[in-house]
């Protein structure tokens, strides 16, 4: 939904010094994180799946791209071709397809959107959009016929067992863990998942429908980040209102009790990435020296949470006067979120 931005294209500004020592700090904890991923994995990669991978893999897995196998989805031929040159040039072992896939094969229209990343195999609600500010970014500019591939047999196709799951698809997300057969389900440690709270699509999967799929595959939601949309009625320049709930992103995890020890160290990869950390301690309890690692990368000095505590709290106050952030989307800050 709201784009990812494209940092080479962004005009050159001087770092500010907060955010010179937020980059050093998180830099750091980074290099941490890539030396337990060594440990936990004990030399064999990370499987990820990427459905919507349009600029690439996602921020949290960052830290560790280098232990990383993933195979990643995207209608968009240009971003596949561009991230599978970087990703030789990088060395990592990251394959881009320009597949649509869906719960099964077939003919479909895929409906171009005005903002690219909002592109579906379904159209958009136009009439729900249109309250909105902004609501042009979802005119449809044209509709391509697609062949699509059904998901669970494109993964067989080119032997994928994904660990690690991540669906951006529009409201088909549903529909493409239905697709999955039973030992796809039963190597899958983790989903990170658009969800949708309201008729953003014609014809979309229901939040409560794809909740219970994961539930009743043992797994669940340890993150969600909301995104609320603002309506046009409003200037939100010089305006308070706290929007609708349109959507989120979720984490879902397996249950610890359904994993072997090994799946066990790879769950508590991801618990970590994500900064799960008590988790990530709970999971390796039966390796106290990895949980002491752990548990020291979590750890933060005294002065240092009295200091993120007293800007988090001028940064809250600010907000709440001012009614940040100034535009039609609002969503849970990064520091909630992480």
């Amino acid at each position: 939904m709201p784009a990812r931005i494209n940092q080479s294209i962004q005009p050159a500004r001087r770092p500010s010094l907060q955010h010179g020592i937020a980059q050093r700090f998180l830099a750091h904890g980074n290099q941490r994180k890539l030396e337990l991923a060594r440990h936990l994995l004990d030399g064999g990669p990370l499987r990820v799946v990427d459905v919507g991978s349009l600029g690439g893999l996602q921020e949290e897995l960052r830290p560790a791209l280098e232990l990383i196998e993933a195979i990643a989805f995207d209608p968009n031929h240009d971003d596949c071709a561009r991230l599978n040159a970087a990703a030789a040039e990088a060395g990592h072992r990251h394959r881009f397809e320009p597949y649509v896939v869906g719960g099964e094969d077939g003919e479909r229209p895929f409906y171009v959107c005005r903002k690219v990343s909002s592109s579906s195999l379904l159209r958009p609600n136009r009439e729900f959009h249109s309250a909105f500010s902004a609501a042009d970014r979802m005119d449809v500019t044209r509709v391509d016929r697609v062949h699509t591939r059904e998901f669970g047999r494109v993964l067989r196709m080119v032997d994928a067992r994904p660990e690690y799951l991540k669906l951006d698809a529009h409201g088909i997300e549903r529909d493409l863990l239905e697709s999955l057969s039973a030992s796809q389900w039963t190597g899958l440690l983790a989903v990170f998942t658009e969800v949708l709270f309201a008729p953003l699509f014609i014809g979309q999967g229901e939040f409560g429908e794809l909740d219970a799929t994961l539930r009743e595959r043992g797994f669940r939601m340890y993150q969600l980040r909301r995104f609320s949309g603002r309506r046009a009625i409003l200037d939100p320049r010089c305006s308070v209102s706290r929007g609708q709930l349109l959507f989120g992103d979720a984490l879902y995890l397996r249950s610890p009790a359904d994993v072997d020890d090994d799946q066990r160290r790879r769950l508590a990869l991801v618990a970590l990435l994500f900064n799960h950390y008590d988790l990530a301690i709970d999971l390796l309890r039966d390796d106290p020296v990895l949980a002491r690692q752990v548990e020291e990368l979590a750890g933060r000095p005294r002065a240092i949470r009295i200091l993120g505590i007293a800007l988090h709290l001028v940064g809250r106050i600010g907000g709440l006067i001012g009614g940040s952030p100034p535009g039609f989307w609002a969503s849970d800050s990064p520091f909630e979120w992480s």
